[in-house]
């Protein structure tokens, strides 16, 4: 059960930044959890499950243990440091690191705090041009 959460918090999030035509396999996943009674952000799971997604320009397709699903996304900006920014049809912010090589999925927006309370880290990526 806990495994196919997983794969329902993942899908609906991930996105890729100013790239498409290509296919990304993320290695590594790392969720994170804003912890309310110590305001911090806490790791609260490891997976190491490859995750394949296939990029285009308005939309990708991500597939998890046989599941696929299409997630349309869009380009917002830019961080100050140059990575680009995508939301996806979920509300959830997407920030391509570049330097890290790691994607970075904000999810559950809450306006008391005026931060996002949970975070995926896909890392180990390895990107291919189709």
């Amino acid at each position: 059960m806990k495994k196919l959460l997983i794969v329902f918090i993942i899908l609906p999030f991930i996105s890729i930044a100013q790239i498409d035509n290509c296919i990304i396999t993320s290695h590594a996943n790392h969720l994170y959890e804003w912890d309310y009674n110590d305001e911090e952000i806490r790791k609260y799971d490891d997976h190491k499950e490859s995750i394949t997604i296939e990029v285009y320009e308005n939309y990708y397709n991500i597939e998890i243990d046989n599941m696929s699903q299409k997630v349309n996304w869009y380009y917002d900006s830019d961080t100050d440091e140059g990575n680009p920014i995508y939301f996806n049809q979920y509300y959830s912010k997407i920030v391509f690191n570049r330097i890290m090589n790691e994607i970075f999925i904000y999810s559950d927006y809450d306006r008391e705090q005026e931060a996002y309370t949970n975070i995926l880290v896909l890392s180990e990526l390895t990107i291919k041009n189709k």
